[in-house]
């Protein structure tokens, strides 16, 4: 029988026999250490000499292949795996994780997680815990828990939420800017449009298919319509996502009091002037408080269908789940994607947005089909019998909420 003696890692140190005798000891590199007095290395996990704290004259083999951090050491290959070392093989853990050179300091693949978008060392997704691991720890390679972010926060002295507060307060004014210049074009644009066609009314009242004048003031109409939906978004606006879990429904009640979707709808109704200018909008309908904007086909090159915060947008799109003239499958998914933006808050474009629209992830359109059937009972995308082509969803935390741990006060 041997004792595992660790340091406060959780680093493997040494191991000794039932009567209490030294087996073996172990030292381990840390993140960066001075090799020479003119040079210093990577050398975050290497095996060293626990005599002397060197690399050479290592033992030929060890009793066990856990070592740093309380991973497993891949000698013949010189590679640490890095598992969820914690968690029960039974349960998923403890088997194959990312490989860690420990000679350069880095994994060979990028973590599946930016854990702190508001920490610069976040997005260095080849180290090994913020490029720190003389602090931290990863046991189980998942997303950071609130608590840890809050110790963070205070270890950082605050730098998380003051680099979050920055970037925030710039897109958000970024935004009100563009929302600004999109709502003057677009009236531009629709009073000109108004006024050519009462002059072609006027002079020739036959020359138009419509039955009545509305064809006139469609434009204007839209735009009022548009702007509209900025108050409409008040109605129902603590109606819950039947799929969300306690924690979610909480995430959604705060960015309800303290306007959480303000940056993504400030997008939409930018986004639906800028649909108006180019004359694409066939039809503005509301449900749930949510502004639902039917384009004419071939509007959108690359999608059929965009959401941004209360805003969205479908080429033939339905207008709410009773439009059956129209797509309802469309509208359905679209609107799945508003409870992720009521959910996440400041957050939904890392989390979703960019994830759908720029990389194209499949699980935030698994999840947002997830949530139409929970909350509307339609499966958006089903295979040749019928069956939803859904591969994961994702459950948010209160981590995501925040994008740093004050980030919900971005807009103050």
């Amino acid at each position: 029988m041997y004792y595992v003696h660790k340091d406060y890692s959780g680093s493997w140190l040494c191991i000794t026999n039932s009567s209490g005798a030294v087996a073996q000891e172990r030292s381990f590199g840390a993140c960066m250490q001075t090799v020479s007095r003119f040079h210093r290395e990577k050398v975050g996990g290497r095996r060293r000499n626990p005599s002397d704290w060197s690399y050479t004259g290592l033992p030929s083999s060890y009793k066990f292949s856990r070592g740093y951090t309380n991973h497993e050491y891949l000698d013949k290959f010189g590679l640490i795996n890095m598992p969820a070392c914690h968690i029960p093989i039974s349960s998923g853990g403890g088997r194959n994780g990312r490989m860690y050179d420990p000679v350069v300091g880095r994994f060979l693949s990028p973590d599946n997680f930016v854990q702190t978008p508001g920490f610069t060392q976040s997005y260095n997704r080849y180290a090994y815990c913020l490029n720190n691991p003389l602090k931290y720890t990863d046991p189980s390679g998942e997303k950071w828990k609130w608590w840890q972010v809050a110790l963070l926060e205070v270890l950082t002295g605050g730098g998380v939420s003051i680099t979050s507060t920055i970037a925030g307060t710039t897109i958000l004014t970024t935004a009100i800017g563009a929302q600004t210049t999109a709502q003057t074009i677009d009236l531009m644009v629709s009073s000109t449009k108004m006024s050519i066609n009462l002059v072609k009314d006027i002079f020739n009242p036959g020359d138009h298919i419509y039955e009545d004048d509305s064809w006139i003031f469609e434009d204007m109409f839209n735009w009022h319509k548009i702007e509209f939906g900025m108050i409409n978004q008040t109605r129902d606006m603590f109606r819950y996502d039947k799929s969300a879990t306690g924690e979610e429904k909480f995430m959604q009640t705060i960015n309800t009091l303290f306007g959480g979707e303000l940056l993504q709808t400030m997008v939409g109704n930018s986004f639906a002037h800028l649909q108006n200018i180019r004359g694409n909008i066939d039809k503005i309908g509301y449900y749930e408080g949510r502004t639902t904007i039917r384009v004419k086909e071939n509007s959108f090159k690359k999608y059929s269908g965009v959401s941004h915060g209360h805003y969205l947008f479908g080429e033939e799109m339905a207008l709410n789940p009773n439009d059956t003239e129209y797509d309802v499958d469309l509208f359905a998914h679209e609107f799945g994607h508003t409870y992720q933006s009521r959910i996440a808050g400041p957050s939904y474009y890392l989390n979703w947005g960019i994830p759908s629209g720029l990389l194209d992830k499949d699980y935030p359109e698994d999840d947002a089909d997830y949530r139409a059937h929970e909350n509307l009972g339609i499966w958006p995308h089903t295979d040749y019998w019928g069956n939803p082509i859904i591969t994961e969803t994702t459950r948010m935390n209160f981590w995501d909420l925040m994008a740093g741990p004050f980030s919900i006060f971005w807009y103050y």
